[in-house]
């Protein structure tokens, strides 16, 4: 059945070229071994087929379809990163075996064809309008984001791209250096569709923003097993631009719930790059949600952990630096320090560009911490990463 519809997407992408849509893309191959007891293998392929077309100066359509299939170890079992004593507390409360939990609690890889982004862009004099699945950005944060309502993050690969968002954003700009941005993304009804506000001003010489959010929060206690959901309002500002020759930005949100007690977070952050060309950053998270030590990260944190990527402590510090080793070729070194816990992710990259179209990236992930920590519950692993623009 896959194979029919790639022969499909192709007789389809040559007839969308004969119609002169621009047609280009990337190959992504990422190769991956970890060591926890057996050392296992994972890899993906990533085909990502991008389509535009401008069909006046005011009116283009943009669309990316992925293609992506995964080999190796396809399936984890969640209570494998969680602390034993955490899992073995959990099976006793609701009476079940540990045995007989991992069923419940592992996640699968499966190949996948889906729409990254498929919106339609209307420029006008007073406004710009785009409509459909579109990526969605929000904050000045780089390994964190307290504002963005609609993503989730990876802090162990905060640049990698962002899936599309199925949403309607209205830009209206009122002056040369201001703009308010409407965006609502639509859910089954209008209590879960997700809508925000924003407030763009380029002010004494930074971007400023004030951003007014509502979704509707999903939660799931894992002892019950029953879902419920609240309102959440979030009240959110951030801010980037430059102090003493340092860059210099900061983000903060204030989140009202209807049920559950209101909570912040925030981050600063600062880069600065040498004459040599070496660049370094540092940025610190505080979050409200989170514990200040590790005995307080209950079963359904961790499970929070997983399916929200929500921290389990409640201070973070990200460090990073970046240099040239050869002319095509960089090493950055990144550490995240979940200040509570102690525990320690340390991640070193290699940057190698093999042409203007390909390049490699080699990394690793080496955790450091006691065995109720964060970061310490995954595995060492080392991945390399290929991708081919076309």
């Amino acid at each position: 059945m896959k194979f029919i519809l790639l022969i499909i997407l192709l007789i389809s992408v040559i007839s969308l070229s004969a119609m002169e849509f621009d047609f280009f893309g990337y190959y992504e191959h990422q190769s991956s071994l970890t060591f926890r007891g057996n050392p296992e293998f994972q890899a993906y392929n990533k085909l990502r087929l991008d389509l535009n077309k401008d069909y006046s100066s005011s009116i283009t359509f943009n669309s990316n379809l992925v293609f992506q299939t995964y080999h190796g170890f396809k399936s984890i079992n969640l209570l494998d990163y969680i602390p034993s004593e955490t899992v073995a507390n959990y099976a006793q409360q609701i009476g079940t075996p540990v045995a007989d939990l991992a069923e419940g609690f592992t996640d699968s890889y499966e190949d996948e064809i889906f729409l990254d982004n498929a919106y339609l862009s209307i420029y006008e004099k007073h406004f710009n309008l785009r409509i459909g699945k579109q990526q969605i950005a929000s904050g000045s944060g780089y390994a964190w984001n307290p504002t963005d309502i609609y993503n989730q993050k990876n802090i162990f690969d905060p640049t990698y791209e962002k899936r599309g968002v199925n949403a309607l954003k209205l830009e209206i700009p009122y002056s040369s250096e201001g703009m308010i941005s409407a965006l609502i993304s639509i859910g089954d009804n209008w209590q879960e569709s997700t809508r925000s506000i924003m407030l763009q001003q380029f002010l004494l010489g930074y971007d400023v923003q004030l951003t007014y959010a509502r979704k509707l929060r999903q939660k799931m206690d894992y002892y019950t097993m029953l879902e419920s959901s609240e309102d959440r309002d979030l009240l959110g500002i951030s801010f980037s631009g430059a102090l003493l020759g340092l860059g210099f930005w900061g983000e903060g949100a204030h989140n009202l719930l209807s049920d559950s007690e209101d909570f912040s977070q925030a981050i600063i952050g600062t880069d600065f790059t040498f004459q040599s060309g070496v660049y370094v950053i540092a940025e610190y998270y505080y979050n409200g949600l989170g514990n200040t030590e590790e005995d307080q990260y209950g079963f359904n944190n961790w499970m929070e952990y997983f399916t929200d990527s929500t921290n389990l402590g409640r201070d973070y510090l990200y460090l990073g630096d970046t240099y040239s080793l050869a002319e095509l070729i960089e090493w950055s070194n990144f550490i995240i320090i979940n200040l509570n816990d102690q525990s320690i992710s340390y991640n070193p990259w290699i940057n190698v560009s093999l042409s203007d179209n390909v390049a490699l990236d080699i990394y690793g992930y080496i955790a450091i911490g006691n065995n109720k920590a964060e970061f310490s519950q995954f595995e060492n692993s080392l991945a390399a990463r290929l991708k081919v623009y076309f």
